[in-house]
């Protein structure tokens, strides 16, 4: 159960996620752990211990070097009342705590929300019939437009522009843009020209999309880059210094593709009082460090 919680974690701690793929991996992560009650997964944590303990005699058992203690009877036994029971109980907890959090994006298909509307903008949902694609989405799209409706309007939105938009923008994309990444047609949407002009009124619509707050992970580390870099040591630095070095962290290359030698020559031939002498050949001083 937790490795399954563990995957989910990580995906939805990515910067690239999308809506789409957030709420997928969702509904992947719950049926699997439904599934659990059911069977053990195989090689997972469970199945290693019962093959473990039915190799066991005596009632002390040990597990990776753990003492087990108590009435292990029926453990190994799937079938097990006791067992069954224990199990089902943690699953629907774990379950129940994921619809909790992100009950916006796990409702049941009948119970159509905002945030699951904002799949029909996904390309990968359309259908490859020209004559279903016609209609598809257009339901969602007027749902998204009442209740978006007011900061549409405050935004200078064509509402009634919307629909005509939305039949133009499937018939480019499938035909033009097929092998675009998510992101890569939402950009050119949003930044080229024309696209950015004959669709503005239904990529309002997007850019809402866009922005919806799926995940709070790069907040966080925000949070921890700002204390790595802010010490106690280096308490004076100023803001705007504290950003550049906080984005530098967090957007910038890694370090093994990162080139020191631009911004080290500047360094050396800029006029500041304090820069100790150095020789001018710094790569091979570097190097033999």
């Amino acid at each position: 159960m937790f490795e399954e919680l563990s995957s989910l974690s990580l995906t939805l701690q990515r910067n690239d996620l999308i809506l789409p793929q957030a709420t997928s991996e969702l509904r992947k992560t719950v049926t699997r752990l439904e599934a659990l009650k059911f069977r053990a997964k195989a090689g997972g944590m469970l199945e290693k211990i019962q093959t473990v303990l039915a190799q066991q005699q005596g009632d002390e058992r040990r597990f990776q070097g753990i003492t087990l203690k108590g009435n292990l009877k029926g453990f190994t036994d799937l079938t097990n009342p006791q067992l069954r029971q224990h199990m089902e109980a943690a699953i629907n907890i774990g379950v129940g705590d994921l619809k909790a959090r992100f009950g916006g994006l796990l409702k049941d298909e009948s119970a159509q929300t905002p945030v699951e509307s904002f799949r029909v903008l996904n390309p990968d949902t359309w259908p490859e019939d020209q004559a279903s694609l016609l209609t598809f989405g257009d339901d969602d799209v007027a749902d998204l437009v009442r209740h978006f409706k007011e900061p549409l309007e405050r935004s200078g939105c064509n509402l009634a522009a919307i629909q005509d938009e939305w039949q133009g923008l499937k018939t480019l994309v499938s035909h033009n843009f097929k092998d675009k990444s998510y992101s890569g047609l939402w950009e050119t949407m949003l930044t080229k020209d024309p696209y950015r002009l004959d669709y503005k009124n239904i990529l309002e619509l997007v850019q809402i999309m866009l922005v919806l707050p799926i995940s709070a992970a790069q907040c966080e580390r925000g949070f921890s880059a700002q204390n790595r870099i802010k010490t106690s040591s280096r308490s004076c630095l100023g803001v705007s210094t504290t950003e550049d070095l906080m984005r530098i962290s967090l957007e910038g290359p890694s370090v093994e593709e990162f080139d020191p030698t631009p911004a080290v020559n500047r360094w050396l031939t800029s006029k500041r009082s304090r820069r100790p002498t150095y020789k001018s050949n710094w790569t091979t001083d570097i190097l033999c460090i």
